[in-house]
């Protein structure tokens, strides 16, 4: 196949170059947008990223192209009009990877902010051995709280529990496995009530949208630690600075931001970050923020590769095999 990768990154390509021999892939560092999908012209698939646009207007476009094959290197899909997909008759394919890459990145956000780990870093850095304002906080014993059981959720409950916590969970379905394990389950509000931590793992949608916003974060526990691993658009941001300036909160870490498209995966550092709440939210003493990197280890990388090849292979075969079938008929 001829497939058009948008938003690659320039470590991506060593991955899928080891197992795309029998395709054709042109990397393509833009975002994928109506201005940009043209550079798909000549190609029969497309493989985007968390931050390409795959609303009805590019789909059609694509289409139109005559792309059918979509390919998702990211675990989410609210960046894709997926009724859209459906009504154009084209295939959506996703990437599969170990959700412990993600799981891992939260527990470091965490036990950075609980320990105050940049601050002291940057105190050692300067020649400050000085540890006065950095108590921090024992995991053990606390009370977690993970909004959304799927495969990183769970990934992450486990190893919570092995840190000694106890946990409650939210879901719209309840993995009875988990409350095998220990693990309760409660209403949002009773969970938010009743957590130290709270750690998002949901997918973002019209239910979740700024589900963590003022009213819900009035029903926290002073001092909670706010987790994002999932998406930024889970959270109210301006609502979640204004806990932290008020002591609510006493932390937020995150490795998403609800528009984060036009900077994150980018060097910005000799450009005006013209967002004022990323400004704020970058800049505030209480933030831990990463530039969404839970995906970016060297197990999980391999399994994208190989995992979205295996699949643009699959399609092609399938095609191939219909193709020869129709014309021995």
């Amino acid at each position: 196949m001829n497939i058009a990768f948008f938003s690659t990154l320039s470590f991506e390509q060593a991955w899928f170059d080891q197992y795309s021999a029998h395709h054709r892939i042109t990397y393509i560092p833009e975002r994928l947008t109506t201005k940009t999908v043209h550079l798909a012209q000549g190609h029969n698939a497309v493989c985007v990223f968390v931050n390409d646009d795959l609303s009805r207007p590019v789909l059609t476009l694509l289409k139109g192209m005559g792309i059918g094959v979509v390919g998702m290197r990211c675990m989410g899909t609210d960046n894709a009009d997926t009724q859209a997909i459906a009504d154009l008759g084209m295939t959506l394919l996703h990437s599969s990877y170990s959700p412990y890459s993600i799981a891992e990145q939260t527990v470091a956000l965490l036990m950075g902010m609980l320990r105050h780990l940049p601050q002291a870093h940057q105190r050692v850095q300067a020649g400050n051995f000085a540890i006065d304002g950095l108590v921090g906080y024992d995991l053990h014993g606390k009370t977690v709280g993970v909004v959304g059981t799927g495969h990183i959720g769970k990934a992450f409950i486990r190893i919570m529990l092995g840190f000694g916590c106890k946990v409650l969970a939210y879901d719209v379905c309840v993995d009875r496995r988990l409350t095998e394990i220990g693990v309760t389950y409660l209403s949002l509000p009773e969970l938010l009530q009743r957590a130290d931590v709270v750690s998002l793992h949901c997918p973002l949608n019209s239910a979740t949208q700024h589900m963590i916003n003022e009213q819900t974060l009035s029903l926290m526990k002073q001092s909670v630690i706010l987790v994002n691993t999932g998406r930024g658009g889970l959270v109210d941001t301006s609502a979640v600075l204004d806990a932290l300036d008020t002591g609510k909160l006493a932390g937020y870490a995150a490795d998403v931001y609800e528009r984060e498209r036009n900077y994150f995966h980018y060097d910005c550092s000799n450009k005006h970050i013209v967002d004022d709440v990323l400004n704020r939210l970058r800049q505030h003493p209480k933030v831990l923020l990463t530039a969404h990197q839970g995906f970016l280890t060297e197990d999980a990388l391999r399994q994208i590769a190989l995992s979205l090849i295996n699949q643009f292979s699959f399609f092609d075969n399938q095609q191939t095999a219909s193709i020869t079938k129709a014309s021995m008929c």
